[in-house]
């Protein structure tokens, strides 16, 4: 009789914690999904043309059928895959015509993990190449799928040289979210926060020293004080603080 007690109550405890970490799964999952809304406030590349005509206005010495003429072309290489338009884009010195050309690949490789791959270790291996927050939001969506320490690293990485500080903070956090749950067990805290830290540095210089930018820094803060405490990994101490740099 007591041994079939004992059984009873070990399956309804078992039954319990089923239900606990069933319900967990969905938290998780439910707040992932609304930090990748709040991630997405436009359509992917809502603001491409309007960044083309900020590039436009600011060369007025270049004649406007010569200005779209160039974009033409890169838009065609960027649809033959010619991965080296964006460093030739990048050669021009117009920031914006950068954009409107890297948002191009974005788009072709938003279709498509391979082309994606291709796109992400173009930009990783040309150092002057800079990313935008549209690749790290498509990035981010394929990485929770099967996030581990490579595609954490680049998740980051990608975040940092949007040059976005607000886009680098959430991508901190989902990751800090993950490894909470023990979603992210190549980590410990201390490793976690030493590369959310080593990808800070990434950011340009005037991103880092905007008002965002001083906004990423208190919400850095306090993302290393919860990878400090007791989660599903093991925290340990506490690693390289991000340093204020001269604001």
């Amino acid at each position: 009789m007591i041994a079939t007690l004992i059984i009873i109550i070990f399956v309804l405890l078992a039954a319990s914690a089923f239900v606990v970490y069933r319900r967990q799964q969905k938290l998780l999952a439910g707040r992932a999904q609304r930090e990748l809304k709040q991630r997405l406030p436009r359509s992917l590349f809502a603001d491409t043309q309007e960044a083309l005509d900020a590039s436009a206005r600011s060369l007025p010495e270049q004649p406007a059928h010569s200005y779209m003429e160039q974009r033409a072309a890169f838009k065609a290489r960027a649809a033959a895959a010619d991965l080296s338009a964006l460093e030739d884009a990048h050669r021009t010195g117009d920031a914006a015509l950068y954009r409107v050309v890297l948002n191009e690949f974005v788009e072709r490789a938003a279709k498509a993990d391979d082309k994606l791959r291709a796109l992400v270790s173009y930009i990783k291996g040309h150092n002057e190449l800079r990313g935008s927050v549209e690749l790290a939001e498509v990035y981010s969506a394929v990485w929770q799928e099967t996030p581990d320490r490579a595609t954490t690293a680049t998740m980051l990485h990608l975040a940092a040289i949007s040059d976005d500080p607000d886009t680098f903070r959430k991508a901190g956090e989902i990751a800090g979210l993950f490894w909470q749950n023990g979603q992210l067990p190549q980590f410990t805290g201390t490793e976690l926060r030493e590369l959310i830290d080593s990808q800070y540095w990434a950011i340009s210089s005037d991103a880092r020293r905007s008002g965002a930018g001083f906004v990423l820094k208190q919400r850095l803060a306090s993302l290393r004080n919860e990878l400090s405490g007791e989660g599903a990994p093991p925290a340990q101490e506490d690693g390289r603080a991000v340093q204020p740099d001269g604001i």
